[in-house]
């Protein structure tokens, strides 16, 4: 039995500053493919390979967004960290594979939005536009399972 006095519980509210609350209310704290997974809309092994592609992303160009570094870096934003030359070649060629079998399904501008520039789909903007978000669900469902198929052995065994 614990002693002492009794642990407050505290509800649901949010105590952040009222912009942080309007944000976080337009689910703006949230990158988007967290938003589809914890909708149910895709599962929990599409939303790793998600993340590892965009991983493969930054390896090879960097952050897609807006970042500070250090300007006496001589080497700047693309400097990578990872100096065996090997070891980039064979990330530059899976990247570059998986984007060749996204364009074959026609996949590719919809998984690149969503994993690397976390754009946010139409389908949780505009849910009334039930043709237009079935096609766009039913694109980055297919593109995900494509990297599933293409990266799987490689990333897990």
């Amino acid at each position: 039995m614990r002693r002492g006095r009794p642990k407050t519980k505290y509800g649901q509210k949010d105590f952040g500053t009222p912009e942080l609350q309007k944000k976080r209310s337009q689910f703006l704290t949230i990158e988007p493919i967290d938003l589809i997974l914890s909708k149910g809309l895709i599962s929990e092994e599409q939303h790793r390979i998600a993340m590892h592609f965009r991983w493969l992303y930054t390896i090879i160009f960097g952050l897609p967004s807006i970042t500070a570094y250090d300007p006496s870096d001589l080497g700047g934003r693309c400097q990578s960290k990872h100096t065996d030359e090997r070891w980039i070649i064979a990330n530059k060629e899976r990247y570059y594979e998986a984007i060749k079998k996204l364009k074959k399904f026609k996949a590719e501008k919809f998984i690149m939005n969503l994993c690397i520039f976390s754009e946010i789909p139409r389908f949780l903007c505009y849910p009334t536009n039930f043709i237009a978000n079935n096609y766009e669900l039913s694109k980055i469902k297919e593109g995900l399972d494509v990297l599933l198929e293409c990266f799987c052995k490689k990333v897990y065994n």
